[in-house]
């Protein structure tokens, strides 16, 4: 008696969880921001934007479509939707997207599921030749924000990681302001003929923004050691 019981509120229990288990949806990016300097041995990084009209909507996975012979990127983005009660509003989004390595040349971003043009990603052809994947050693960068200097009342970005030996120093902030971007290049060197013991060291430093970048918003795209870069979005005022 107990036994076809049990099997009928199994039955009941795995029909209500399939009853509000989201539904996946495809969403239409409104536009992309592309970081510019990348080089064919790099693993290239844009954010796209987008957004989602209602408090029951989930930011989901997303995927890339490369055709080598059109030089198309296609981006999608695709978020979950949960059913009960949803607030009506339009919340922004953005989401870092992982291209890796594309061959030189000029590559057209597109949203995936309408065809439409983002944007315009130029990839140049690698020229250095030391070791490794970057031009220069990139400090290991962990976080970034914006602060107002005191001093001078501009903005300025502060960088913050852990090195991981005590040699290793930040010798300069290569700043590049384009088009809602913000590239930073924070190099780094060994200092020589001193001890160098492996740890974690912590850092932080202050570069203020360039003069070039007007009020808006912006990426602030951070190259980091081993290919790695940190993203975020601020507002200059």
């Amino acid at each position: 008696m107990f036994k076809p019981l049990l099997v009928l509120a199994l039955l009941v229990g795995i029909a209500a969880h399939a009853e509000y288990e989201p539904k996946l949806v495809e969403t239409n990016l409104t536009g992309v921001r592309i970081p510019i300097g990348f080089d064919d041995n790099d693993r290239i990084q844009v954010v796209a934007e987008g957004a989602l009209y209602s408090s029951c909507y989930q930011l989901g996975p997303y995927k890339t479509e490369v055709d080598l012979a059109a030089h198309t990127v296609k981006l999608f983005q695709k978020a979950y939707v949960y059913e009960g009660f949803c607030i009506e509003v339009e919340m922004r989004y953005t989401q870092v997207m992982e291209l890796e390595l594309l061959p030189a040349g000029d590559w057209k971003i597109l949203d995936g599921p309408t065809g439409k043009l983002l944007g315009t990603l130029p990839v140049e052809r690698a020229t250095h030749s030391g070791p490794g994947p970057d031009d220069y050693l990139y400090a290991p960068v962990e976080d970034v924000f914006l602060v107002q200097d005191e001093a001078s009342g501009q903005p300025a970005l502060v960088l913050t990681g852990h090195h991981p030996v005590s040699c290793l120093e930040i010798k300069d902030i290569v700043m590049t302001v384009g088009n809602g971007v913000i590239v930073v290049q924070p190099i780094a060197f060994k200092r020589k003929n001193v001890e160098c013991a492996a740890g974690k060291f912590p850092f932080q430093v202050t570069a203020l923004v360039n003069d070039g970048a007007k009020p808006g918003e912006y990426l602030v795209h951070v190259r980091a050691m081993n290919g790695q870069a940190v993203n975020k979005m601020f507002r200059i005022h």
